[in-house]
């Protein structure tokens, strides 16, 4: 695959309110180097060279990418099918994740005391009822049961993000990857790019060891 085809599986749905991450673009590291770069705002891909079929992006208003990427050296390796395996144990779901409450069951909401004060509180989502997801009904399409993780050493990812990882890593014919986990992220890193994806905060009721 080219890097630019690689790229167009990380971007945010063109119905993401944030028009930056519905196209990959060239983000200028603080060092003057300019890397191809994909993200919506879950995981990102980043090339470590400009190729003539990424050159056309544009390189304004990027978000500072490289404050999130761990520095720390990958320290294990991620087999693909091995993955794909672990990820083919979720089941299959006719429900989303709530765009209310991103899956989190509950909203924040905030109000102001008559002296000045700010307070947050955090009740159940008035659209899901506190599940965390809805049903799909628009479409009737299925995706991984949100009730799901896949867990990665000591920390638990969502699946419908993994498998854009795995997907990209056998069409960009790579086996076996080198990783860190690090500061709640998932790092995958080769000479070529870097993937990563941010884990899970909340809680699962089922886990699937990778």
């Amino acid at each position: 695959m080219k890097p630019i085809d690689t790229l167009r599986r990380f971007v945010a749905p063109q119905d993401c309110e944030r028009e930056l991450f519905r196209e990959p673009f060239l983000f200028e590291s603080a060092d003057g180097n300019k890397y191809p770069t994909a993200t919506d705002m879950h995981i990102l891909c980043r090339f470590k060279h400009v190729t003539p079929d990424c050159a056309i992006l544009l390189s304004a208003g990027e978000p500072n990418v490289d404050s999130v990427i761990p520095t720390e050296t990958c320290t294990g390796i991620l087999n693909v099918d091995r993955l794909k395996e672990s990820l083919g144990k979720v089941p299959m779901s006719q429900t989303c994740t709530c765009p209310e409450c991103g899956g989190a069951g509950r909203v924040r909401y905030e109000y102001k005391s008559k002296k000045g004060d700010i307070y947050y509180y955090y009740p159940a989502c008035p659209i899901c009822a506190g599940e965390g997801e809805v049903d799909r009904e628009e479409d009737g399409s299925w995706e991984y049961d949100f009730n799901y993780g896949i867990k990665i050493d000591n920390a638990t990812f969502w699946p419908k993000y993994l498998i854009v990882i795995a997907t990209a890593l056998f069409e960009c014919g790579i086996a076996e990857i080198p990783y860190v986990i690090a500061s709640n992220r998932l790092k995958l890193e080769n000479e070529v790019f870097v993937m990563l994806q941010m884990a899970n905060v909340f809680d699962f009721k089922h886990i699937i060891e990778y």
